[in-house]
């Protein structure tokens, strides 16, 4: 497959008010590949931007003014973009479409696609707009792509476990990419409920039930408190 190469000036301009996580950044694409919006760190304004695409209200919320009509609702797969900072995003691309797709397969979802692009710190990740129907499962999937940046392959339960128990110990000076160690540390709480994915428990959580912004970006998978959880 030929390298995508991602358009990086953005159709709008923000200036966010957000913790840095070494550079790891995301942004939603359009057809042509362009950046919708300036890349932000934090994950949760992807919440907020489907909420307003899918309630028809604008978003206003720590430097980011969004407007419904920005993303093509119409569209069955979305593109998002990862930026990795000064990691070398190409060589993980093919680990991260497999954790991802265990997850899709689990849940019954049309499997995503990872892509490279001409620029080896930037992939491009096509999901199924199943992902984006709620905050909490939106938020599940953007968990799922900073968390998997450890793994090698094989088992994802094995892999979580593994994870899990390295955010037990505290050592998450030993978590390569850097990116990677916030979600680690986040299995304190999130773990019971990915493997509640992986189970192929099913969650829904109509947008229609987030009143504003402020509970859109608060919505997400530790946001909510009724998301399934299984124990192994």
């Amino acid at each position: 497959m030929n390298k995508i190469t991602v358009d990086i000036e953005p159709l709008k301009t923000f200036s966010y008010n957000q913790i840095p996580n070494h550079s790891f950044n995301f942004a939603m694409l359009d057809h042509n590949f362009k950046i919708l919006h300036t890349p932000s760190t934090c994950k949760d304004y992807l919440q907020d931007m489907f909420w307003c695409e899918y309630t028809k209200h604008d978003a206003d919320i720590y430097g980011m003014h969004w407007k419904p009509g920005i993303i093509d609702l119409t569209q069955k797969r979305f593109r998002l973009a990862l930026f990795g900072g000064d990691v070398v995003l190409s060589e993980i691309k093919g680990y991260l479409q497999e954790f991802l797709n265990y997850f899709d397969d689990a849940q019954k979802i049309d499997r995503s696609v990872v892509m490279e692009t001409t620029d080896p710190k930037i992939l491009v990740v096509e999901f199924d707009r199943e992902w984006t129907l709620s905050g909490p499962m939106l938020s599940a999937f953007t968990t799922l792509i900073r968390v998997s940046g450890p793994y090698k392959g094989g088992d994802p339960i094995a892999y979580l476990k593994e994870m899990h128990s390295v955010s037990a110990r505290g050592q998450h000076s030993t978590v390569v990419p850097r990116y990677s160690i916030i979600e680690v540390d986040r299995l304190k709480r999130s773990f019971k409920r990915l493997l509640a994915l992986l189970a192929g428990k099913v969650f829904s959580y109509d947008w229609s039930n987030i009143r504003n912004t402020a509970e859109a970006h608060e919505t997400g998978i530790l946001g909510y408190t009724e998301f399934p959880e299984v124990s192994i």
